[in-house]
């Protein structure tokens, strides 16, 4: 789903106005943490390794993408609209 999709339908529902935006962040955030823990577990599957350091580089990797493609780009989605 586009970004803009999803705030047109965050912004034309019937949630109160003060938390639309707490909301956007908060699907954007989820949804880039569970694509990159998917991603991640797809390829310790394929490349058949869940060792100790697959699970630290999929915490880094699912943390960051929350943060960086989550939270950073909607709010600066937010930000331009």
């Amino acid at each position: 789903m586009k970004m803009a999709s999803m705030w047109y339908a965050i912004n034309h529902s019937d949630i109160e106005k003060s938390m639309k935006q707490v909301i956007f962040v908060g699907i954007n955030i989820v949804l880039w943490a569970a694509i990159a823990f998917i991603v991640c577990v797809a390829g310790g599957a394929i490349g058949g390794s869940f060792n100790e350091k697959w699970r630290f580089m999929t915490f880094l990797i699912t943390g960051y993408s929350a943060v960086i493609m989550g939270f950073f780009r909607s709010v600066f989605y937010l930000l331009r609209k």
